[in-house]
């Protein structure tokens, strides 16, 4: 006798609550072959192939149940989930779209959808999601979380501080949001408070990699750098604050430190030019120190390595690896914390980066004289803390207000187009091709900075090339700044040249550049003299 089909199906439901899931599809299936348009069988068969990584599959199996619902809006749900995992964003979104259209008052569609917009950087959308979710759900913890973060990351900060307290109020052992609520604590000064959450968090989650990468942002920002870079390499595998968890190690040893054995030793480049830029001065030393060094980087980047002393080449396509082992390997940006830098023990021989001299030569005949003051106000826009990190273009008109000096703009797109808007664009001379960003460009502006008496810039890969190159240099930082800024001092052990402009109040870049105005004015004084 044959079981009938609602046995079936408890029994099935049984097995894959049990995790059984080979067992609970094949009850799937018998209930399926006996009831065609069973939609609730069809899409609980989806979401074991979606368990299964069987995700195409899934997919396919929650359509079925779709054409036999089609406002089946658990259907749409898992069929958004499953193409987010496959990196299909925009279909991902269609299909959440699509969940809470056939079912408003779906908690769960909200919460995925708010969590995917977040993960795509659309903030004040994923804000909205949440808020409809915590409407139909307020102790959902994880919802509460994903908006204090989303709310941080636009600097709401102290509606983030409230509803990441309420998700740690809600679970005590949500590791991720103890992290996150310690990385906002340290924005607002609350340092104390920063690292014993971040402690917490870490016994909680020890091997968490975005619990790791927080705690190493704060750690490293505090000059803790032994704490701090043993953590700093969750962001090769964390997914927060920008990091983009898709890391592939290379099928080679890992250099840890051990002493030069005649192989080529390869640092990759992971981060922006400025990252680059700033840790290059570790192949030179390694190179002192007897390694055979070789970069491996994007192709943009190839010439600005070209010319640093101790490199013995330039890599850009990783398919060259296997012809040149064995060798040994590591992050650039993870090399200072193998070989136990500190603050006060960072390799400065400045400078490390030299202009091209034809370059550098056709410029400066073209600029001619004057105190030449280059400016940059905006970095990339994608940068997950892009909003605090560039600076409106107006907030430079104090150092418009400097007599008998010049200002260059050094600005590309996006940023360029605010010259056009603001009050004093007379005062600034654009000779950079604001479109071009390619090698040559950048070779173009390494000379341009290397003719000019001072550069005032926001933290940007600017300021690194600046710094690098030995050129005097004011950087405007937010009051809590990236890490590599540290705290608390206006010079700056990365590069001797440097100067820094701290706001004293999060958010006022009036006092910040009124202050750099004053020792612009100084600076061009002193020229003249």
């Amino acid at each position: 006798m044959k079981s009938p089909p609602s046995f079936l199906m408890q029994e099935a439901v049984a097995l894959h609550r049990d995790g059984q899931l080979v067992e609970a599809a094949t009850r799937y299936e018998q209930v399926l072959t006996r009831e065609k348009k069973n939609a609730d069988a069809m899409f609980l068969l989806a979401t074991v192939q979606c368990q299964q990584g069987q995700i195409n599959d899934g997919i396919e199996t929650a359509r079925r149940a779709i054409k036999i619902n089609p406002k089946y809006a658990p259907a749409h749900n898992l069929i958004g989930v499953a193409q987010q995992q496959l990196g299909r964003n925009e279909l991902a979104l269609n299909s959440f779209d699509r969940a809470v259209g056939a079912d408003p008052a779906f908690a769960e569609a909200w919460f995925n959808r708010a969590l995917h917009l977040l993960s795509l950087g659309r903030r004040v959308h994923a804000i909205d999601s949440f808020d409809r979710s915590l409407a139909l759900n307020g102790d959902h913890a994880p919802a509460r979380h994903g908006r204090g973060t989303a709310l941080m990351l636009e600097d709401r900060n102290d509606a983030a501080l409230v509803d990441l307290t309420a998700a740690v109020t809600l679970d005590p052992n949500l590791a991720l949001a103890l992290a996150n609520r310690g990385y906002l604590l340290n924005r607002l000064g609350r340092v104390d408070e920063a690292f014993a959450d971040l402690a917490r968090a870490l016994v909680l989650a020890p091997q968490d990699d975005d619990v790791r990468y927080y705690a190493a942002l704060v750690e490293l920002l505090h000059g803790r750098w032994r704490e701090g870079f043993a953590h700093y390499d969750a962001r090769l595998t964390a997914h927060s604050l920008g990091a983009t968890g898709v890391f592939a190690p290379p099928p080679y040893p890992r250099w840890n430190g051990e002493p030069p054995d005649g192989n080529l030793l390869v640092l990759f480049t992971e981060q922006g030019r400025g990252d680059a830029i700033q840790f290059a001065r570790f192949a030179s030393g390694l190179s002192g120190s007897g390694h055979r060094v070789a970069i491996a980087t994007q192709p943009a980047y190839a010439s600005m390595f070209a010319g640093i002393a101790g490199i013995e080449r330039v890599i850009v396509d990783t398919d060259e690896l296997a012809s040149i082992a064995p060798l040994r390997w590591q992050m650039l940006a993870s090399v200072p914390g193998v070989l136990g830098i500190t603050p006060e023990a960072i390799p400065a021989a400045v400078p490390y980066l030299a202009a091209d001299p034809e370059r550098r030569a056709t410029w400066q005949k073209r600029l001619g004289g004057g105190f030449k003051i280059g400016i940059s106000w905006q970095g990339n826009p994608t940068f997950v803390h892009d909003r605090g990190r560039s600076i409106p273009l107006a907030a430079f008109a104090p150092l418009a207000d400097v007599p008998e000096v010049r200002l260059i703009s050094l600005q590309k797109r996006p940023g360029a187009e605010q010259i056009a808007t603001v009050p004093f664009r007379g005062r600034i001379e654009q000779v950079l091709d604001v479109s071009d960003t390619g090698d040559a460009a950048f070779l173009d502006t390494t000379a341009l900075i290397d003719t000019l008496d001072l550069v005032v810039t926001s933290d940007s890969m600017n300021a690194h090339l600046a710094g690098a190159l030995g050129k005097p240099t004011f950087v405007a930082l937010r009051k809590i700044p990236n890490w590599r800024w540290l705290t608390g001092r206006e010079d700056c052990p990365w590069y001797p040249s440097v100067r820094l402009f701290r706001q004293t109040a999060d958010g006022d870049w009036q006092d910040v550049f009124r202050r750099i105005a004053v020792a612009a004015s100084e600076a061009a004084g002193w020229s003249a003299k």
